[in-house]
C-alpha cells in the first residue's frame, strides 16, 4: 500500500541544519517562524538573531567541533541557541532541564563539553554540576523573560519577584545578551556540510543505568524533517504548530521545530509541558497541528477547559513517544468529533535513534492500533530477535529499521553500537530497535512492547501490553500497568497495578478484572495479583515508567517477607 504524501518545500537533506533554516528564510522571508506569548519572529529575523547568538558563542570561546551543552526550555533563545551551535560547527549536547547536578556532571563529562547554555533560574544546580566536571565549564545563561513581549515580561517579573534568582557573580558565567553585544564584530566561520559529522547528541530515557548518548548528523535531522513533513498529508506553509514537546528531546526538536518551521509553519513555543499551558495556548493561538504523548491525551479527556470550545481549526493531531491504547484513541476521536473537529488521532512510531518519527498513519487510511507505515525512504522489517531472519506477516518479532534518519551510533560505546546497528549481506545498516512488533499484509506496523519488558513465568512469555489492553476494558479502570515480580518457583509473577476511577469499589473491580482476564487470555498470563495504586509513575517525557513501578513492586514484595 502506498503512502499518501504531499511534497513540501523542504527537500534538501544534504545541508547543515542551519543551512536548512537559512534556505527556509529565503523561501518564507517575513512570514512568522516562531511565536512566544504573542510575540512573533519572522524567518528573516530568526536567522539574523541566530547569527548574533552564533557570534556570542564565538565570543565565549566556542570553536568548531566543541560540544556545547544545551539545557533550555522551549523559548525563542532555545531555538536560536540550537541553530547557532550548528552555525559555528559545534555539537549540541541536549539535556533535560530537570537534570540533577549529578546528571549534569555526567552529561558534561560524557560529551567532553566545556560550555553549557541554560536559564538563570537553573544556575545554582548547573554550577554545582559544572564544579564536579572533569574540565572547567563556561556557563552561558539567559532569562526566560528576555524574549517575552513587554507586557508579559512585566507580569512575569512581578509574579516571580519573590523567587527571582540571586545575581550571578561568577568569572565562569556569562549572560547571553551581554555576549551578543560584545560579540557583534566577530566573524562567522565558513562551515562545510559533512554527511557523517555529529551535529547533536541526545540521550536515551535512562530508566535504568546511565543514559546512552545518541549521535545524530545534520543529514539525520534534515531527513527526519523532510519525510515527516511529506507524511503530514496536506500543505504546511501558513499553518501553526504547537511546539510544547521539549526541545531537548528528539520529538520536540526534530518534529516540533525542525520539521514544521522549515516547511513554512509558525511554531508556537510553550515553555512548560503542562496541561494548563498546553490547553490555554492551543485555544488562544488556534494552532492547526500538534504532537502529543498518550498521557496528555488522557489529560485532555479529563479537563473541563474544552467545554463548549470549537476545535474545527485542528488539522493534525499526531501521537507518539509511547503506545496509545486503542480505547484511548477511540475516546479521543469521539471527543474531537464532539468539538467540531473532523480529524482523528494519527499514531506514529519513533525512537531517538531515528531522531524521532519514522512511521505514521497516513491521513487517508488510519488503522487504529497501528503505528502506521514507514515514512519516506525508511524501510522496516520484523525479524526473529537479534537476527536478519524475517518472521511471517502477523507474527511477533523484533522491528529493525533502515533509513536516512538512523543514528550514527552511541557516543563512545562501540560495543553497544555494534549490538544495535548491524550490517546485512548487502552492506545496508539496520537499527535493531529492541521493540516487539508485527506487520500486516498492507505493511502497517503494530507495536507490541519492548522486548526487554516481556515477563517470563514458568517458561511462558507474557506480553504486559496485551494484558493491559484487556484490563482497560473494565469500566472501573482508569489506568493500568502490568509488571513482573520475581518469584522463586515461577521466575516471575504477573502483577497488575491498577488505578481505579473515582468511586469504584475495589472488590467489584478486582472480581471483574480477574474474570475478564480469565475469559480473554491464556491462564499463565492472568495476573496473580491486582495491586491498586493512586497513580502510574511517568518518566520525565510523560511515558509510563514501568521500570520504576516494577522496582517498587519487587521492593514491596521483599519488604512483606
Amino acid at each position: 500500500m502506498g503512502y499518501k504524501s504531499v511534497i513540501q518545500d523542504f527537500t534538501n537533506a544534504n545541508t547543515t541544519v542551519f543551512g536548512a533554516l537559512k534556505d527556509a528564510s529565503e523561501r518564507y522571508q517575513d512570514a512568522p517562524a516562531i511565536g512566544f506569548f504573542g510575540k512573533s519572529f519572522s524567518y528573516n529575523e530568526l536567522v539574523i538573531k541566530t547569527e548574533d547568538v552564533a557570534k556570542a558563542l564565538i565570543e565565549a570561546g566556542v570553536k568548531q567541533g566543541d560540544a556545547v551543552t544545551f539545557m533550555l526550555p522551549n523559548c525563542p533563545q532555545a531555538v536560536m541557541v540550537y541553530y547557532a551551535i550548528n552555525r559555528v560547527g559545534a555539537v549540541a549536547n541536549m539535556i533535560h532541564t530537570l537534570s540533577t547536578p549529578k546528571n549534569i556532571t555526567f552529561y558534561l563529562n560524557k560529551a567532553h563539553s566545556k560550555f553549557i547554555v541554560t536559564l538563570d533560574s537553573l544556575y545554582s544546580k548547573v554550577k554545582e554540576g559544572c564544579e564536579n566536571a572533569d574540565e572547567p565549564v563556561k556557563i552561558i545563561y539567559t532569562s526566560i523573560s528576555d524574549e517575552m513581549p513587554i507586557v508579559t515580561k512585566i507580569g512575569y517579573k512581578i509574579k516571580t519577584a519573590k523567587t527571582k534568582p540571586e545575581p550571578i557573580n561568577d568569572d565562569n558565567a556569562f549572560q547571553l545578551k551581554e555576549l551578543v553585544k560584545k560579540g557583534a564584530n566577530q566573524s562567522l566561520p565558513q562551515i562545510s556540510y559533512e554527511k557523517d559529522r555529529v551535529s547533536a547528541i541526545f540521550y536515551s530515557g535512562g530508566s535504568t543505568g546511565n543514559p546512552k548518548g545518541i549521535c545524530l548528523s545534520d543529514f539525520n535531522m534534515n531527513s527526519l524533517a523532510i519525510q515527516t513533513a511529506n507524511g503530514v498529508g496536506h500543505p504546511i506553509p501558513g499553518t501553526k504548530f504547537l511546539s510544547a514537546m521539549p526541545l531537548f528531546h528528539g520529538f520536540g526538536l526534530g518534529v516540533g521545530i525542525h520539521t514544521f518551521m522549515n516547511c513554512g509553519a509558525q511554531c508556537i513555543l510553550v515553555p512548560q509541558f503542562t496541561l494548563d499551558a498546553y490547553v490555554s495556548t492551543l485555544l488562544k493561538e488556534k494552532t492547526n497541528m500538534l504532537a502529543i504523548v498518550p498521557s496528555m491525551l488522557e489529560a485532555f479527556l479529563h479537563t473541563d477547559a474544552f467545554d463548549g470550545k470549537d476545535l474545527s481549526f485542528l488539522q493534525g493531531l499526531f501521537c507518539g513517544a509511547d503506545a496509545a491504547p486503542q480505547k484511548l484513541q477511540e475516546r479521543m476521536n469521539a471527543f474531537l468529533k464532539e468539538h467540531n473537529c473532523s480529524e482523528v488521532v494519527r499514531e506514529g512510531y519513533g525512537l531517538t535513534e531515528t531522531v524521532t518519527c519514522c512511521a505514521l498513519n497516513p491521513i487517508d487510511k488510519v488503522k487504529f492500533g497501528s503505528v502506521g507505515l514507514p515514512l519516506g525512504e525508511t524501510e522496516m522489517r520484523i525479524v526473529k530477535p537479534g537476527t536478519f531472519e524475517d518472521v511471517p506477516l502477523g507474527e511477533n518479532g523484533e522491528l529493525i529499521i533502515n533509513g536516512p534518519s538512523v543514528m550514527l551510533g552511541y557516543l563512545d560505546e562501540p560495543e553497544e553500537t555494534a549490538n544495535t546497528l548491524k550490517e546485512d549481506k548487502d552492506g545496508r545498516i539496520w537499527l535493531f530497535t529492541g521493540d516487539m512488533c508485527k506487520m500486516d499484509e498492507d505493511g502497517y506496523v503494530f507495536f507490541v512492547q519492548r522486548i526487554k519488558r516481556m515477563i517470563i513465568t514458568n517458561g511462558y512469555n507474557v506480553y504486559p501490553t496485551q494484558v493491559e489492553e484487556i484490563i482497560r476494558e473494565c469500566s472501573e479502570v482508569e489506568n493500568v500497568c502490568v509488571v513482573g515480580v520475581k518469584d522463586k518457583l515461577s521466575g516471575q509473577r504477573v502483577v497488575a497495578c491498577v488505578v481505579l476511577k473515582d468511586g469504584a469499589d475495589k472488590k467489584t473491580a478486582r472480581d471483574n478484572i480477574m474474570n475478564k482476564c480469565k475469559e480473554s487470555i491464556e491462564e499463565f498470563a492472568v495476573p496473580s495479583k491486582i495491586e491498586f495504586i493512586d497513580e502510574i509513575p511517568l518518566t520525565k517525557m510523560g511515558k509510563t515508567n514501568f521500570t520504576q513501578l516494577e522496582k517498587e513492586m519487587n521492593e514491596k514484595k521483599r519488604g512483606s517477607k
